[in-house]
């Protein structure tokens, strides 16, 4: 071959490769903006039906009577009641009526509670407890209480039963194989139900004849001791820490018995995922194996009792999301949400706290109250957002802050004459829809409803309307259902009934059916 052709065949051999290289590109720079196409996020704005029909006016014709009070689930959207033996009835669903009640077999109907092959009964004549084998059908003997062992919440598979013969002793029943692993006397406590370690068990025994001194430690499932009974009282609080009281004072131990946080704390509370001790008007926040976030650099003014928090007064705390918020206050008054002080930016106990598994994040110096979100799928309250609320000439003005607990809405509502009391809550229809009830010395309450996903007050008919799949609408206010054609209210029912889907609203032990006429 020429050096001419040689030339010429490497040059169409690199031309092509460059061609293949550009095609290559032009495909993955096409395939990327495919995938960087916007996605289409439905609206969270309900869809509105539309009016085919017109209809004068509307009416609620009863459609069933009960002897008992009728109730809706949110989470299985069911309408039901319970009898005088606590048995409960299904009488419909989200929208539609049984024509008869229906037993709810899934419910505990019974008078026992079940855990894998066995269930334990109650014995009313001789007050006292027995278990069955459902495999073998065996029956145990009978004992003043037993107590399931179980490693994970609402696990009903379970390993061991607490089984107390007498008023201080106590037998431990292992389920797989059978058998009694332990005999214990002379005892006053052993823990039972949530039990995170599969191997220990806390446990307290009395060190006198009289049962009046008692002494806390570890035992595992067949007795045998692994921390011996030293301390005032014992708790667990991960599967491998516990809580330990010696002579009126509280810290951290593992189930080696090594010391986490010392034993020379005031008192402490747990959340999730932490623990907080205090110290001498101080306040510390550990994981709850034992790290140290923040030392004892919170300054608390405990006094006495709070009804939220049991020992500690001074302070409360929210966790979500893994972040810790603790808000100290000067007394113990966390219920009365009025109690504003104007000295907050010098006050050294009003202050709020945000904390991580790493660190304190942020300082506000001020009192945040949480705002939750009721979640009807749950049936559980969600923390969502913080506030506070600064009242000045007779007129309130709330900040809303984000759970980072940055400011980004304040909001003065407009009503005469001056506040006495308040009251915040979300609503049912949106998340983000949230009704602000202010008393003040007239006989009717005042009513506002923010949006705090867009920062702006709304009408109540924006923060309540439910559309029925006729098009037509109504509004229950907590005191009365208004039914819309449009915007044109076409009839207001005083009585308070809740709404059970469908056209159907319960009232009492009774179940109404909403009609329109011409």
């Amino acid at each position: 071959m020429s050096k001419k052709n040689k030339i010429i065949r490497i040059s169409l051999i690199v031309f092509f490769s460059l061609l293949l290289i550009v095609g290559l590109i032009i495909f993955i720079i096409h395939k990327k903006n495919e995938n960087n196409k916007p996605t289409v996020i439905p609206s969270d704005e309900p869809e509105i039906p539309e009016i085919k029909e017109d209809f004068n006016t509307a009416s609620f014709k009863l459609i069933k009577k009960y002897s008992e009070y009728i109730n809706f689930d949110n989470i299985n959207n069911e309408i039901y009641y319970h009898d005088n033996n606590n048995y409960k009835y299904i009488v419909g669903s989200f929208g539609k009526i049984y024509d008869s009640p229906i037993l709810d077999n899934t419910e505990n109907n019974y008078t026992y509670n079940k855990y894998g092959n066995y269930k334990i009964e109650y014995d009313e004549n001789e007050e006292k407890y027995l278990f069955i084998n459902t495999k073998n059908e065996t029956i145990s003997d009978l004992y003043l209480h037993i107590t399931p062992i179980c490693h994970k919440e609402d696990d009903k598979d379970c390993e061991y039963f607490i089984l107390q013969t007498d008023e201080y002793s106590y037998f431990i029943y292992d389920l797989y194989t059978e058998e009694i692993t332990a005999e214990l006397t002379n005892m006053s406590k052993i823990d039972g139900d949530l039990i995170k370690n599969k191997d220990y068990i806390p446990a307290c025994k009395y060190t006198d004849d009289k049962h009046k001194n008692e002494a806390c430690g570890l035992i595992d499932y067949k007795g045998n001791i692994i921390i011996d009974y030293t301390y005032d009282y014992i708790k667990e609080i991960t599967s491998n820490t516990y809580i330990v009281y010696k002579n009126k004072k509280v810290g951290l131990i593992n189930s080696k018995n090594e010391i986490l946080v010392q034993i020379d704390n005031d008192n402490y509370n747990d959340s999730d995922n932490y623990i907080m001790f205090t110290k001498n008007k101080t306040l510390s926040v550990f994981t709850k194996t034992g790290k140290k976030i923040v030392d004892y650099t919170i300054p608390i003014e405990p006094n006495g009792s709070c009804d939220t928090y049991e020992d500690e007064a001074g302070y409360s705390f929210e966790e979500t999301n893994n972040q810790l918020y603790i808000t100290t206050f000067p007394e113990c008054s966390f219920e009365d949400t009025l109690s504003t002080y104007n000295e907050s930016q010098t006050n050294k106990y009003l202050k709020t706290y945000l904390i991580t598994n790493k660190k304190l994040e942020k300082i506000v110096n001020n009192r945040l109250h949480p705002l939750f979100e009721y979640d009807s799928k749950t049936n559980k309250y969600n923390l969502k957002y913080f506030y506070t609320e600064n009242i000045k000439d007779k007129k309130i003005t709330f900040t809303i802050y984000d759970l980072d607990l940055y400011e980004y809405y304040k909001f003065t509502p407009k009503y005469n004459d001056s506040i006495n009391n308040y009251y915040i809550n979300s609503t049912e229809t949106n998340k983000n829809y949230y009704r602000i009830q202010i008393n003040n010395s007239g006989d009717k309450p005042t009513y506002f409803y923010i949006d705090l996903l867009n920062s702006r007050e709304i009408t109540e008919k924006d923060a309540l309307y439910k559309y029925l799949d006729n098009g037509y609408g109504f509004i229950d206010d907590y005191k009365s259902i208004r039914v819309y054609k449009n915007n044109e209210l076409i009839k207001e029912f005083k009585d308070s009934y809740t709404y059970v889907g469908g056209y159907y609203f319960i009232n009492g032990k009774s179940i109404y059916e909403l009609s329109f006429e011409k």
